[in-house]
């Protein structure tokens, strides 16, 4: 009897890993087909995903990542983020943790290094040279830190919802972590609540100007 309760449960488990297997194969998948696509028409097919699967695309980015030789400390902030991110598909969730954790990351990262990591889907490829420089002042972090410090204080870096409808006349923001960064940036745009910085989880508020 005890050898067919553990048959059992052996099968279940299987069952159960093999459907694990099958939507992450099947989500890797579909972040490859979203490669081909423009930067915006990437973000537009996120922005129509349900939570869950957008946890799930970067759940894939992230298992990417991490078959790339990464130093200890960047494979240990990449698990952990990869396990924080699964909390996204909470509405109430803060997110603090997870900036808290880019922070981390962006401080022994390269700017191109960590925006290839968390802000693109494309398949993630190390660069070594980047780490051979003697200067790894990645302004991402300054950026994150103020993020942070915006979410704690429940402050968002969007438009009031009672200013939308003039807003609305404008073209939405795109911005990249280049905005507000370098030159060529404007703010002649619609504010959005995503769409911009880590795992496409901050507001954009600018555009790259053609």
């Amino acid at each position: 009897m005890k050898r067919i309760i553990t048959f059992i449960t052996l099968f279940s488990l299987l069952v159960i890993q093999s459907c694990r297997s099958s939507e992450d194969e099947k989500m890797d998948n579909y972040r490859e087909e979203l490669q081909l696509k423009s930067e915006p028409s990437q973000k537009e097919a996120f922005k129509n995903l349900t939570s869950e699967n957008k946890v799930k695309i970067w759940g894939s980015k992230l298992s990417q990542v991490l078959t790339q030789d990464l130093s200890q400390e960047q494979r240990s902030l990449v698990e952990a983020l990869r396990g924080e991110i699964k909390n996204m598909k909470s509405p109430s969730y803060d997110g603090i943790k997870l900036i808290e954790l880019g922070i981390e990351l962006a401080k022994i990262t390269p700017e191109n290094e960590f925006i290839n990591m968390v802000s693109e889907l494309e398949d993630y490829k190390r660069d070594e040279k980047l780490y051979l420089l003697k200067s790894n002042n990645n302004p991402i972090v300054l950026n994150l830190q103020n993020f942070l410090i915006t979410v704690k204080q429940r402050n968002k870096l969007i438009v009031e919802e009672n200013q939308g409808n003039v807003l609305n006349k404008k073209r939405p923001c795109d911005c990249s972590w280049t905005c507000g960064m370098y030159s060529g940036s404007s703010d002649d745009c619609a504010a959005t609540e995503s769409g911009c910085g880590i795992f496409w989880s901050q507001p954009c508020t600018g555009t790259i100007r053609p």
